[in-house]
């Protein structure tokens, strides 16, 4: 029968020995769960997960999320997202826009370092703003202590040298971080470049205008 009896469950207001609950007292959800292959009512004081609680003056049910949620306060608003989905302001994402990193632990898109427009975790980032130097997964101003600036790719990159001496109007030996001594020969019109392409900590205000008309490039190491 649909009475109530001694085997409803907890929150029944009334049920059936075949359907299980068929309302519900004050307060309670509900919710209809599967029992093999049948369907039973039950009265829950709060929704299971991949639910959220909907109240109306004449019954309050347990309503299934939207596929892509784990759980959600409300139709439109999740709290928690499936494996490969993202929370981002109630939503559940694919992605998430710059800015903002795809946090897998909890599922949910995190904030950058500060000056960070794309980053693997919170405190790595992988790309700064146009102005920023990158270094070790941070952004900097100015790059810190023994590093210099690489402006082409905004990159803060070891100091080359630790000491410079001008031998001649041509000719500078100088001398490495790692102890090397080389001595780099500039024809007219050289550039001062390291053999990797990029300029070191120098200014072409220290070379002899003279020498700067052609570019030939030389560099011998001292024994």
């Amino acid at each position: 029968s649909s009475s109530v009896s001694s085997d409803c469950q907890a929150g029944c207001a009334t049920c059936s020995a075949l359907n299980g609950c068929l309302s519900c007292k004050p307060r309670f959800f509900f919710h209809l769960e599967l029992d093999g292959i049948r369907q039973r009512g039950t009265c829950l004081s709060s929704c299971p997960r991949g639910y959220f609680g909907a109240r109306s003056p004449l019954i309050s049910t347990c309503t299934k999320c939207k596929a892509d949620c784990a759980s959600c306060f409300s139709e439109n608003f999740c709290t928690r997202c499936h494996p490969g989905r993202f929370l981002l302001r109630g939503k559940c994402e694919s992605s998430c826009p710059n800015g903002l990193t795809a946090n897998t632990a909890l599922r949910e898109c995190t904030e950058c370092p500060a000056g960070c427009e794309q980053c693997v975790r919170r405190n790595m980032c992988t790309r700064c703003r146009a102005d920023l130097y990158h270094l070790h997964g941070q952004c900097h101003h100015t790059c810190p202590n023994n590093f210099e600036p690489y402006v082409q790719l905004m990159q803060c990159v070891p100091r080359i040298f630790s000491s410079l001496i001008v031998d001649r109007l041509l000719k500078f030996t100088v001398r490495l971080d790692n102890g090397q001594v080389g001595v780099l020969v500039f024809g007219k019109g050289a550039r001062l470049f390291t053999g990797g392409g990029r300029k070191p900590a120098l200014d072409e205000s220290s070379v002899p205008r003279a020498s700067l008309v052609t570019p030939v490039l030389v560099c011998q190491r001292s024994g």
